[in-house]
């Protein structure tokens, strides 16, 4: 998997990310002393789908690996808009088994 580096201002968030061909966003934090993705995934988000020349994220399904290597789910509303940041049900730590387990999430 190739992925895009983007690093915003030093106050926030530094991450790497890979936008799928079947419309997965994954995305990484790097903990490399701004902010946490977590705690800027709005700036996050929109930084990524302007990068990606995207007018919205509707139909995208994302995952996030956090600083302490768990990956969960960035829930989107019908508008692409964040909405929460929620677990697969369970503790996941392979981003093999994040992006399973997204594909499984309705669209």
């Amino acid at each position: 998997m190739a992925f895009a580096v983007y690093s915003r201002p030093r106050a926030s968030a530094d991450y790497i990310y890979d936008l799928t061909d079947d419309g997965l966003l994954v995305i990484i934090d790097q903990d490399l002393g701004g902010r946490s993705v977590t705690n800027d995934v709005v700036n996050v988000l929109g930084d990524i789908a302007l990068k990606e020349g995207l007018e919205s994220l509707v139909g995208v399904r994302v995952t996030y690996r956090d600083s302490e290597g768990d990956w969960c789910r960035v829930v989107l509303n019908r508008a692409g808009c964040y909405e929460r940041i929620c677990s697969f049900g369970k503790r996941v730590t392979g981003e093999a088994e994040a992006l399973d387990l997204l594909r499984q999430v309705p669209v």
